[in-house]
C-alpha cells in the first residue's frame, strides 16, 4: 500500500478504535461521509496501485462491511466499482488531454493488461480508447446544433439514457438509446438518464463539468415517464461516480446521438 490512510496525505488524522464501530453497525451520516471522502481521496492519489478493500477499511478502524454499506448509501455502488470508475475517468482525461500512448495510460490508471483495459473501457464508455481519440478529432460540435433547433447562444443539452445491470450501476454500459423515445430496460436492468450542456469545445462535450442525472430507473419508473425530456434530473453531487458514457456522438462514434432539448431550470 502506497501510504497509510490514517497518517497519509488527505487522510483521517487519527486511527479510530475498531471497537467503536464493530461489523454490522451502521455508521451515522457524518462518519459515513468522512469515510467515503477519505477513501475517494486515497483512490485518486493511487490509481496505479493495487488495493484491497479489507486493508483500506482496517486502516480506518472499520470493517469492510461497514465501508461498503456507507459507499452504497452515498454513491449507489461499492468502493471497488467506484475505484474502477475513477480509473476509467482518469483514462478518459489522459486520452483527451495528452498524447500519451494507450498502453502507458493503461498502466498509469492501474490496469495490468491492455486487452482488459480496452474491453472494460469500451464496455463502459461506449468507445475504445482509440475510438475516443478519433471522435475528439472528427466531431464538429456545431454540427449538433441543427438537431437542437437552436443556435450556440441558447442553453442546450445533449441527453441520453444509459442502461446498466441492476445493482451494477456504472459497471456495464449496454448502449445509448435515442431520445425522446427510449427502449425500456429489461428484467434485471436499470437506466440512468444524463444531460450535459452543449459546448463548442469538443473536450467540454466529452469531459463535461456540469452533469445532470436521474436516479436509477427501473422498468416501472420509466413506464411512468416514457419520454426522456420528462425524466426528473438533478445536479451531480460530490459522491456521484464520474460520467463515463459518451453522450455527444457523431458519425465516427458507435454510440447514438441523443437529440438536444432546451435547458430546463
Amino acid at each position: 500500500m502506497p501510504h497509510d490512510l490514517v497518517s497519509g496525505s488527505g487522510a483521517l488524522s487519527h486511527r479510530q478504535n475498531r471497537w467503536d464501530n464493530p461489523a454490522g453497525m451502521q455508521m451515522d451520516g457524518m462518519l459515513a461521509k468522512t469515510v467515503v471522502r477519505t477513501l475517494v481521496a486515497h483512490f485518486r492519489e493511487n490509481l496505479d496501485q493495487p488495493m484491497m478493500l479489507r486493508e483500506l477499511a482496517e486502516d480506518m478502524g472499520h470493517s469492510s462491511f461497514c465501508v461498503i454499506r456507507a459507499f452504497r448509501k452515498l454513491t449507489g455502488i461499492t468502493p471497488m466499482r467506484y475505484l474502477s470508475a475513477l480509473r476509467l475517468y482518469r483514462a478518459k482525461q489522459m486520452l483527451l488531454r495528452t498524447g500519451d500512448s494507450v498502453i502507458s495510460i493503461c498502466y498509469e490508471v492501474g490496469y495490468e493488461s491492455l486487452g482488459s483495459f480496452n474491453n472494460r473501457f469500451k464496455a463502459v464508455v461506449g468507445l475504445t480508447p482509440t475510438g475516443l481519440r478519433q471522435l475528439r478529432d472528427q466531431l464538429d460540435p456545431h454540427a449538433l446544433l441543427p438537431v437542437c433547433g437552436g443556435d450556440a447562444d441558447d442553453a442546450l443539452q445533449l441527453r441520453a439514457t444509459a442502461y446498466f445491470a441492476a445493482g451494477n450501476a456504472y459497471a456495464r454500459l449496454a448502449g445509448l438509446k435515442r431520445a425522446p423515445h427510449t427502449e425500456l430496460p429489461g428484467w434485471g436492468q436499470e437506466a440512468v438518464a444524463f444531460a450535459i450542456p452543449w459546448s463548442g469545445d469538443v473536450n467540454a462535450l466529452l469531459l463535461p463539468r456540469s452533469v445532470l442525472r436521474s436516479e436509477p430507473l427501473g422498468h416501472e419508473a420509466l413506464c411512468a415517464v416514457p419520454h426522456l425530456p420528462d425524466i426528473a434530473l438533478r445536479q451531480s453531487t460530490e459522491f456521484d461516480p464520474p460520467l463515463l458514457p459518451v453522450l455527444a456522438a457523431g458519425e465516427a462514434a458507435q454510440s447514438v446521438l441523443a437529440p438536444c432539448t432546451r435547458y430546463r431550470q
